[in-house]
């Protein structure tokens, strides 16, 4: 599918939930009646919907795709296809921040990995996950480790210009980050920025200036110019950000929200009331959308 589709898509799939359908167990239930061909076909459709849910937050029916998906790999004795689809759920498992269920799914991709042979751009980028949920479960020594072995492999059989490497730097950056917060000083913050711009660098020459990823790092970087009270460097960082989810992920999305609060947060250190109020505005009126005007997260 093309990044034009896939918008289009997401915008159908915010118009179905406008009318009050509830499109992820429509979907779900759909895929369950239907036919389709046995075994890895069927997988490679239900892995998919699944990698879709997931671009749409649909935690639950990604979960239900994926662990469909698995059921039809592991039948079909596919080991690869099984490393991909552990890989995807230990990625999933970590967004909604169950550490443990994406460690043990994590390293059986790996395990598969390992009993192919050779050394893959997938087995560092499990890697790197790895490293990534060690680094947000506070295993920082084990995921300094991990993250490293990963960018020696990337950099030595896959070079430095590549979207992988660029993940492992800014996952690097982001412990470096935490060590500065936690009291190393003020070298470590230069350090954390270095690694950040970068990861920058990288993510801008292998998917270009206006892709999702860049806005991930753009956010990093505006965090560690708060830290150094450098403000003016921040909001130009949040603001890109900004516009390049709106532009790629659509004005609703959970990702131009997530911005939308740092900016508040930035905003808000600063006294910039006025800014902080059309911030706040802006995203009450994406949780309106994403969960309804009298949810929690609307309310909040």
């Amino acid at each position: 599918c093309t990044e034009a589709y896939i918008f289009q898509l997401r915008e159908y799939w915010r118009a179905l939930e406008a009318m009050g359908s509830n499109v992820e167990v429509e979907y779900v239930k759909m895929l369950h009646r239907a036919q389709f061909p046995p075994s890895i076909v069927r997988a490679d459709l239900l892995f998919k919907v699944a990698n879709f849910f997931l671009d749409m937050t649909k935690y639950e029916g990604a979960e239900k795709m994926f662990l469909l998906a698995r059921t039809h790999y592991e039948n079909s004795s596919s080991t690869l296809n099984l490393a991909k689809v552990d890989y995807a759920l230990g990625n999933l498992y970590s967004l909604r921040g169950k550490h443990n269920q994406a460690v043990v799914c994590l390293k059986r991709s790996l395990q598969c990995h390992q009993q192919e042979g050779g050394e893959s751009i997938e087995q560092a980028m499990a890697m790197e996950r790895l490293g990534t949920v060690y680094m947000n479960s506070g295993k920082l020594e084990e995921a300094k480790k991990i993250l490293n072995s990963a960018l020696e492999l990337c950099e030595r059989k896959f070079g430095a210009n590549n979207n992988t490497t660029a993940d492992i730097i800014y996952n690097l950056g982001c412990i470096t980050f935490a060590d500065a917060k936690a009291g190393c000083g003020g070298v470590d913050q230069l350090k954390a920025e270095k690694l950040a711009r970068k990861a920058l660098d990288i993510k801008a020459i292998v998917l270009g200036d206006w892709h999702p990823e860049v806005a991930r790092v753009l956010n990093r970087l505006a965090s560690i110019f708060i830290e150094q009270n450098q403000f003016n460097d921040a909001e130009a960082c949040y603001e890109q950000a900004l516009l390049i989810r709106e532009e790629k992920l659509g004005k609703h999305h959970t990702r131009v929200l997530q911005t939308l609060k740092h900016m508040i947060s930035c905003f808000e250190m600063q006294e910039k009331h006025s800014e902080a109020v059309d911030c706040s505005l802006r995203a009450k009126e994406i949780t309106d959308v994403l969960f309804g005007p009298k949810s929690e997260e609307s309310i909040s």
